[in-house]
């Protein structure tokens, strides 16, 4: 996950379950799946399976935790143990405080059988409302589990992602292990705090033979910011609403989505979809022109219509996808991939395309968030390969934009090459290493058009990024790792700028319930767009991407404690940079289960 490179933070939650089709059933491992798991390194599906082996008949999630030393809450997320018709209840409580001010969550979660029921109050730092975000849902399974059922706040994942991609988004672009991605249709209760991706109203999900069908239907609020003749000119999806201006927007468009959703076989290994649905806001929609404005909607309705398709080969390790949205007013996308693996190697061509004028508020391309203005072309190529030497993963990535972005307020083209290397020939030494090179074409004229209101001289700019990692473990309850980043960026015509980091970590397991660990950074970036992320692993469940910046120092502490009913977790960080004031935050989370 140390491959994402975002500014978002990334709840492990959503991001495992917008990847995995199903939970993996333990009873049904075998050595050969074991090593197929791509969310587990090498040795955790040895151990895995001998865990299988040994134990099969008296498993628990706390038990694999501790054999994979992962977390428990990943654990319960990637894995199922026959144990569903148990009752099951979690209240998960998260105070977060920096420099703005206190942030708290609280989150409910009951389970019985094929019945669940999800709540969620929310408040960031420095808003005034302590349920400032509410959400909830209930979940439930009928006739023989052929039916879902979800009425509350939801998510609905299908195909490539690129009319609905769910909670997180589409395929991540930085292994080929990941880059083709398609996800069986479902509809799931909206666990994430994000305020402005979750679908609210009723869904049903049935199965009709061999086929699937979902019909859903919305009616949410979205923040929304209007001009003087009430048309809605931006639509912040940030969830922050602290000054006046902020509280104006929250909750101030109406929007209505219905649809459906049909997936059935043709013939044997060949399965196809569709999809169609209608949006209605409440204002008319109209997004103004500037240099750093995206490409988006306008207008009081809008209809799409999808097609997606499957076909996967007899021995199920090698597919082909694809899927095509279309909008009513002639704004069209289309994602097509091949993917092939092994139990030594993957391989995976991906190509995509999104007319200037194509926005998905609930989808994404490849690599994109969802709601962003995904207007490119591109084409991606990956390689995996295992061997006793290690793991190698390459990949080439070219795009381009056929409207200006957040950053690059001209259309441009891009390349990008990625190579990554992990040996783990040592028992207890593991080497990692990545090298990450981004060129652009320079001194590229582009003339005035219908999207480009003047011509202008293009001088895009070379970035490198590489890093160095090694861990040690010394043992099963401890570890040191060390990590090394370098980056440079070199625009035309102006000097170069370069960057690095280097960080210092430790991890420690005291007894079976007490895990911490300590991580101290140095670092000198001399410039934004060269910028280095590192993840701060805030709770078991929660990640923070850090884009290091400037120069300074970073020191991160995490604690992780069990009792029999409770578990108590947190982290305190301190940041000092040259000529910026210290940062300080710390959170505390405490989980209940029972």
């Amino acid at each position: 996950m140390e491959e994402i490179e975002t500014d978002d933070t990334v709840d492990t939650e959503t991001f495992l379950r917008s990847y995995l089709h199903a939970p993996v059933k333990l009873h049904k491992i075998s050595p050969d799946s074991a090593g197929r798991l791509w969310f587990l390194e090498n040795d955790q599906s040895q151990t895995l399976y001998k865990l299988m082996q040994n134990h099969s008949g008296n498993l628990s999630y706390r038990k694999v935790a501790n054999a994979l030393k992962i977390p428990e809450e990943m654990v319960r997320i990637l894995f199922e143990i026959p144990m569903n018709s148990r009752r099951f209840f979690s209240h998960r409580a998260r105070f977060k405080y920096n420099e703005i001010g206190r942030s708290n969550e609280q989150k409910f979660k009951y389970t019985q059988g094929g019945t669940l029921v999800h709540a969620t109050l929310e408040r960031d730092a420095g808003e005034a409302r302590f349920d400032d975000f509410k959400s909830a849902a209930i979940s439930s399974q009928l006739f023989n589990e052929k039916t879902r059922i979800v009425l509350g706040d939801y998510t609905i994942q299908n195909a490539t992602g690129l009319a609905f991609a769910g909670s997180f988004h589409a395929s991540i672009l930085s292994s080929a292990g990941s880059s083709v991605k398609f996800s069986k249709m479902k509809v799931r209760p909206y666990s994430s705090i994000s305020e402005n991706l979750a679908l609210r109203g009723l869904a049903v999900d049935t199965k009709l033979g061999s086929s699937r069908f979902l019909a859903f239907f919305s009616s949410a609020r979205r923040d929304a910011a209007f001009d003087e003749f009430g048309t809605v000119v931006s639509r912040p999806n940030t969830g922050i609403h602290i000054t006046e201006s902020e509280l104006i927007k929250k909750d101030a468009l109406g929007e209505r989505i219905a649809g459906m959703m049909i997936k059935f076989p043709i013939v044997k290994n060949f399965t196809i979809g569709g999809s169609h649905s209608r949006t209605v806001y409440a204002r008319f929609i109209r997004s103004p022109d500037s240099v750093r404005q995206r490409f988006n909607f306008t207008g009081r309705s809008k209809t799409m219509t999808s097609i997606d398709f499957l076909y996967q080969l007899k021995d199920t390790r090698t597919a082909v996808v694809g899927e095509i949205v279309r909008f009513d007013w002639g704004a069209r996308a289309e994602v097509f991939g091949m993917r092939r693996s092994s139990k030594k190697s993957k391989l995976s061509l991906l190509f995509w395309n999104a007319t200037a004028d194509f926005v998905s508020d609930y989808g994404a391309l490849p690599n994109s968030r969802i709601g962003d203005a995904g207007n490119n072309l591109g084409i991606y190529l990956g390689i995996l390969f295992k061997s006793r030497l290690g793991t190698i993963d390459v990949s080439l990535r070219r795009e381009k934009t056929h409207w200006r972005t957040y950053f690059w307020p001209q259309p441009i083209e891009k390349q990008i090459f990625n190579f990554f290397y992990e040996n783990s020939t040592f028992k207890k030494l593991k080497f990692i290493t990545r090298l990450k090179t981004s060129l652009a074409p320079q001194n590229r004229f582009v003339a005035a058009n219908a999207m480009q209101l003047q011509s202008m001289s293009i001088e895009n700019s070379v970035l490198n990024n590489l890093y160095f990692k090694t861990i040690y473990r010394f043992s099963g309850k401890s570890r040191y790792q060390f990590r090394f980043d370098y980056t440079r960026i070199r625009p035309a015509a102006e000097p170069e700028f370069n960057g690095w980091a280097q960080s210092h970590e430790t991890h420690l397991q005291i007894k079976q319930g007490m895990r911490i660990k300590f991580r101290y950074t140095l670092f000198t970036i001399e410039d934004y767009l060269s910028r280095i992320y590192h993840f701060d692993y805030r709770f078991p469940d929660l990640l923070q991407p850090i884009p290091l910046t400037g120069m300074g120092k970073r020191m991160v502490f995490n604690y992780q404690i069990r009792f029999p009913l409770f578990e108590f977790s947190g982290f305190w960080f301190n940041e000092m940079k040259r000529g910026q004031k210290p940062k300080n935050g710390w959170g505390l989370q405490i989980n209940f289960r029972r």
